[in-house]
């Protein structure tokens, strides 16, 4: 014992004399290194499948968790009828915005304006009776373009706009394409030319961008609105406000069928989400005047989403994901998760986890210590990613090692 404390003390001594004279005798400390030993690659169990309506095509998504199912080839496009006019509105809205509580500028009926809703109407286009001078605000007019699907007003927000219809088409086909709605040809703002086509899942990226704007989403959600001329107008799809129906728009022509693009609130995973997606083609209601058969399969489509989705914990708090190691010891450090991986994932898709180490300066490295972020591709919410935590102390290389390694 003797013996080994003298040569401990003469190392010290010397290296204490060495590194007064301006003497680098240590080595330099190299950092400690993560290795994961956890690689994961799994599936969760498969759902049953989609019961699609028997319809040509119909698109359907949830809210903030990036997984689109498509029913039909989703080509070619088909004639959407009014269910154009929820592009007309997202446009209006991004060249107008309209805060809450906001009416925004009036709009002016025109005797030309006035003759297209008469001519309109003896054709059976849907309308609402607007005057000549009769002054509707921004606001008003979208709540009648949405609610009563007026022909008549979507050619006057259009010509407002863009100062004709055919100039408000190319827009709306220049917002299109920035949406990567490549799928989609706007010939007409309300929807009544059957040259108006589009596929369920461009239509479905219209609803997902339209619905962030909150104005957009108030009007679609009204069962009814009071214009000045028209009065007490109602929403064409009588359920909204019902059964977790929050909007968006139908639409009915001969040529596209029953069609409609809706939002529909479902609770999925423990959390009330919102269900978009747009069904075109359904059969049409005694008169062609109702797209009931689409709202029943679009019903339907929202109430099949929660088996889609699964609410998982892929890695539980504290689960060892890697070591520590050091050239100094050989003892490896765990490094653990500090709380639980875990969120909503489709049911039967791949779950693959990714690690990121993140090692502190210097050489020793305290317990609990964050070193890093384990992340879990495939799930989606807050909880998707965690970090990673040193289970001990990594403990400093001692002088011995330094000297002599």
């Amino acid at each position: 014992m003797a013996k080994k404390a003298w040569l401990f003390g003469a190392v010290a001594l010397l290296a204490a004399l060495v590194a007064a004279a301006g003497v680098r005798l240590t080595r330099s400390v190299p950092s400690p290194s993560l290795t994961a030993s956890m690689v994961m690659a799994s599936r969760q169990p498969s759902p049953a499948q989609i019961a699609w309506p028997a319809v040509p095509e119909a698109a359907v998504s949830i809210d903030g968790l990036g997984q689109t199912w498509t029913s039909g080839s989703q080509m070619p496009e088909r004639p959407m009828a009014s269910v154009t006019k929820m592009m007309t509105a997202y446009l209006i809205l991004r060249d107008h915005p309209l805060a809450a509580g906001q009416d925004g500028p009036a709009l002016t009926v025109s005797a030309a304006d006035e003759q297209a809703y008469k001519d309109g109407i003896s054709n059976g286009d849907s309308g609402v009776a607007i005057k000549t001078g009769e002054t509707l605000t921004e606001r008003q007019a979208l709540e009648a373009l949405m609610l009563p699907s007026a022909d008549d007003i979507a050619w006057v927000l259009a010509e407002w706009d863009a100062g004709s219809r055919p100039a408000f088409a190319a827009k709306e086909n220049t917002v299109a394409r920035s949406l990567g709605m490549d799928h989609t040809n706007y010939t007409d703002p309300s929807g009544l030319s059957p040259t108006t086509v589009s596929t369920a899942a461009d239509q479905l990226k219209v609803v997902q961008a339209a619905m962030k704007n909150p104005t957009f989403a108030q009007i679609v959600s009204m069962q009814s609105a009071t214009l000045p001329v028209a009065g007490t107008v109602v929403n064409y799809n009588r359920q909204t406000g019902t059964n977790g129906i929050v909007g968006i728009k139908t639409g009915t022509t001969s040529q596209a069928g029953g069609c409609w693009a809706f939002a529909i609130k479902r609770e999925i995973g423990g959390k009330a989400r919102t269900v978009y997606g747009v069904v075109f083609g359904a059969p049409l209601s005694p008169g062609n005047q109702q797209a009931a058969a689409a709202i029943e399969d679009g019903e339907d489509l929202a109430d099949a989403m929660p088996k889609m989705m699964s609410q998982l914990t892929v890695l539980p708090a504290g689960t060892t994901i890697g070591e520590i190691t050091v050239p100094w010891s050989k003892t490896q450090m765990p490094v653990v998760t500090s709380r639980a991986l875990s969120g909503m994932a489709v049911a039967g898709s791949r779950i693959t986890l990714n690690t990121h180490a993140q090692l502190p300066g210097g050489a020793g490295i305290a317990q609990d210590t964050e070193v890093g972020q384990v992340s879990a591709n495939g799930v989606t919410g807050p909880a998707a990613s965690t970090p990673v935590v040193t289970a001990g102390p990594v403990q400093k290389p001692s002088l011995m090692w330094k000297l002599f390694g």
